[in-house]
């Protein structure tokens, strides 16, 4: 998603940005589809070492996080539609920029955070969730 989105900050065509947001959208789909598995991982390695279920709150910290990231979009459009006029005269070069940040530069810069973040923390793997997995059920968890 990350690589996808970045060259919208430079595309200026339709058929350009259909392409890019339709490969977009595959990576999106992908996300969506992984998000799921990875967490139910997450959720099974702490339940290994707190020695009892608190899913609930590991989705209250995902829906934070999720509530947060449209806190975010929204201060992000304030300010750069701000920074660049978009109230004054929406059709202005220093708007259209704008435009292009919001779909392309910002994104990427943040999903590119959130991956290397993601990276760094994540030392998850199939042997890991293998032992992870034995070990609940001998918990009965």
């Amino acid at each position: 998603m990350a690589g996808f989105s970045f060259p919208m900050t430079f595309i200026n065509t339709y058929t350009g940005f259909t392409i890019m947001m339709a490969l977009w959208g595959a990576g999106f789909g992908g996300f969506w589809l992984m998000m799921t598995p990875a967490m139910a991982d997450v959720i099974d390695e702490v339940v290994l070492s707190k020695k009892r279920r608190d899913d609930g709150v590991l989705l209250g910290f995902r829906a934070f996080f999720g509530r947060l990231s449209w806190a975010v979009q929204a201060s992000a459009f304030w300010i750069i539609h701000s920074m660049t006029g978009f109230a004054q005269d929406p059709r202005s070069s220093s708007a259209i920029l704008g435009i292009h940040i919001h779909m392309g530069l910002l994104p990427s810069i943040l999903l590119l955070i959130g991956v290397i973040i993601f990276w760094k923390m994540n030392n998850l793997n199939a042997d890991k969730m293998e032992t992870i997995h034995r070990e609940l059920e001998k918990l009965d968890l």
